[in-house]
């Protein structure tokens, strides 16, 4: 017998408390049958809503890939249905600003060789300085099957962690931000970064990770695998009932149990990182993190049945 554990965090950096700087990671997910689709997104500190725009992208990208799902898009399709329906939401948002939809029609024209974006005008100025500010995140999504794997997509800087091979995206101050598909400023990177990153996930995994930069994955106290074990529930259960009343008529069944069991989740390991950013490796002191941290982690493990 095989259970899928699955956690996520996402806890505001010791820098942006002392700072009185909202959260600017964030991180969703939900299960569906044997599903797994979850997104996080780093929003850039300088934007004055970037946290607002992480959050809209971190919620609104699961959706979207369980929406393919239901259409039955297939794994191979799922990568360039999700730039085009992301792209669609984007656009839909900001058409509710003020100014919005205008600014797109003009941006439209401009990026088909017209041009027809007056930076003088205020309307268009108004527009585009919410468009950059919300919409500067990065988004790191996942959409995994129990028993056939799946994919990792990635914009932006992030961590991407598969059956102990990390792979790392670091775009060196110049992350690809959706505002760019967006705002008259052109990527001062390479343009085939502003299009999602695919890694497959095996159908075999056993952990997968997705984490924003600054989760400091080379150091053992940030592996939040392990955490989740069959063996924790019963010590769980007794827990639990000992506070129900000594009658035990309260006491939860085993089975009603299991309905309410939630997995040690990583957040207990992003707060032991972000209060203690400094660590001793070697005889030398090294920063972790100050910074904000999410993540999403999934573990396979084998079980034996009692």
């Amino acid at each position: 017998m095989q259970r899928v554990w699955v956690g996520s965090t996402a806890i505001q950096g010791p820098e942006h408390y002392r700072r009185r700087i909202n959260r600017q990671d964030q991180a969703w997910l939900f299960r569906h049958g044997k599903w797994i689709f979850g997104a996080i997104a780093d929003g850039c500190s300088q934007s004055r809503l970037s946290e607002v725009g992480a959050g809209i992208l971190a919620y609104q990208a699961p959706q979207l890939l369980f929406k393919a799902h239901q259409g039955n898009i297939g794994l191979e399709d799922m990568a360039a249905y999700f730039e085009t329906q992301i792209r669609k939401f984007i656009a839909k948002i900001i058409e509710s600003f003020a100014f919005g939809q205008e600014y797109l029609i003009a941006l439209e024209i401009e990026h088909n060789g017209g041009n027809k974006v007056d930076t003088d005008n205020i309307e268009h100025f108004l527009a585009y300085n919410v468009i950059s500010d919300l919409l500067q995140a990065t988004l790191l999504t996942i959409c995994l099957h129990e028993d056939k794997g799946g994919i990792v997509l990635v914009r932006g800087d992030g961590h991407v962690h598969i059956n102990g091979e990390l792979t790392s995206f670091d775009y060196n101050d110049q992350p690809p931000y959706g505002a760019y598909d967006f705002a008259l400023a052109e990527y001062p990177g390479n343009p085939d970064d502003l299009c999602f990153q695919t890694l497959s996930v095996p159908e075999d995994f056993q952990t997968v990770g997705i984490t924003t930069d600054g989760w400091p994955w080379e150091f053992e106290q940030a592996y939040p695998f392990g955490q989740w074990r069959y063996s924790k529930f019963p010590e769980w259960l007794r827990d639990i009932n000992s506070r129900r009343g000594k009658s035990g008529k309260d006491a939860l069944t085993e089975s009603a149990g299991w309905l309410l069991f939630r997995p040690e989740d990583p957040s207990r390991i992003a707060r032991k990182i972000a209060k203690n950013p400094i660590a001793i490796i070697g005889g030398e002191k090294m920063r972790i993190s100050t910074d904000d941290l999410a993540g999403i982690f999934i573990e396979r493990e084998e079980v034996v049945e009692q």
